[in-house]
């Protein structure tokens, strides 16, 4: 039954990307025959190779290196004015040499109503993508989302974004609880899952966790419900965010950002509210030079966990980025350098991760 079950899911994937593309080349054709001015196709693809010393976010991890490619399609439509719709496609596919691959499908339009000669652009959005893991199984999905945006031109040194989302998250393979990336459960667990995703012909094999603390279904021993495997996740996510674009100088300019996540999910105890802040600054020393730098930090409260599971689940977990990024442009080439610094707090087990990625690219866009 779970082998069928997974292939039903699989389809499901397969029926959203190809939704994604008619709909893609549907607006295409649509666009083509309207009288109003039509901007161009936008084309972008991106190879790149680099090192990641964690590619599962795990206390221990072995590292890989990595090629990842990546294409985007791009087109605006102006229909009865105001009116503007933007479209997007886009495809990426992560290539790990010594681990599992992952990849994924996005995509989605903005319908735009610019106001007040262009200051005021509320926007309705709608989005939907594929995620595929054969990692970390557990994180394998199907995504929709629905929102509403709106850019304001506050004056010339600043603009002001808000964004709104609601995101519905169906999760396609059965797994324990916290068995994401950065969440405290290793890979490969005992049974051979991964990453808590359940083996194959076994049944379930309880893992001992490393907190002491009362036993039964929502405690912390053998019989603890972190030891089951339980069906795909059902989840609703509510996510708002509020940006700051600075421009200081021709050269230099940047973006402060806030936000609040509201998770509720299937298995209660995934449950989180999420409180995100980050700045990016980018910097164009010479010509056809750009210097890319961001910080961002993340506080999750798993408000929904337990007293009695204190001792091996922890409620309120940090997380911090940095990321440094050094570009050169030749016409439509770009050839790119970045790095970036990680490290987390994971809520099983009280778990703790760090990541260090390397990666140098080339980007063609035409």
């Amino acid at each position: 039954m779970q082998l069928k079950y997974r292939l039903d899911h699989k389809a499901t994937g397969l029926f959203i990307f190809r939704t994604l593309l008619v709909a893609f080349f549907w607006f295409q054709a649509l666009g083509l025959q309207q009288v109003e001015a039509l901007d161009a196709l936008d084309l972008s693809v991106e190879g790149t190779v680099g090192y990641d010393s964690n590619p599962a976010l795990e206390a221990d991890s072995d590292g890989s290196g990595f090629s990842l490619y990546a294409a985007g399609l791009g087109k605006q439509f102006r229909f009865t004015n105001p009116f503007i719709l933007d479209t997007f496609l886009n495809a990426r596919y992560q290539d790990y040499w010594q681990v599992e691959d992952n990849y994924d499908v996005h995509g989605g339009g903005a319908l735009s109503y610019p106001l007040a000669n262009g200051r005021f652009t509320p926007a309705l959005l709608l989005e939907a993508a594929v995620y595929r893991d054969h990692l970390v199984e557990a994180a394998e999905r199907n995504e929709v989302m629905v929102g509403f945006g709106a850019d304001l031109i506050v004056n010339s040194r600043m603009n002001l974004r808000l964004e709104s989302t609601w995101n519905r998250q169906n999760y396609l393979n059965w797994a324990q609880p916290f068995s994401g990336r950065g969440q405290g459960r290793s890979v490969q667990g005992t049974g051979g899952g991964a990453s808590g995703s359940s083996p194959k012909g076994k049944a379930n094999v309880g893992i001992p966790l490393k907190g002491k603390g009362p036993g039964g279904k929502y405690g912390c021993g053998r019989k603890s419900i972190l030891n089951e495997y339980l069906p795909p996740r059902d989840n609703r996510l509510i996510h708002t965010v509020l940006t700051f674009d600075l421009f200081f100088m021709p050269s230099l300019s940047g973006s402060l950002y806030g936000g609040y996540a509201d998770l509720k999910s299937s298995v209660n105890l995934e449950s989180y509210g999420r409180i995100e802040t980050g700045f990016v600054l980018s910097w164009e020393p010479f010509e056809e030079w750009q210097v890319m730098g961001e910080a961002k930090g993340y506080r999750v409260d798993y408000h929904d966990v337990p007293d009695s599971m204190q001792k091996c689940v922890r409620r309120t977990n940090l997380i911090y980025t940095l990321g440094l990024q050094v570009s050169r442009f030749w016409g439509p080439f770009e050839i790119f350098v970045a790095a970036t610094i990680t490290d987390g707090e994971a809520p099983l087990d009280y778990e703790s991760y760090s990541q260090r990625t390397v990666q140098c690219g080339l980007s063609y866009f035409f």
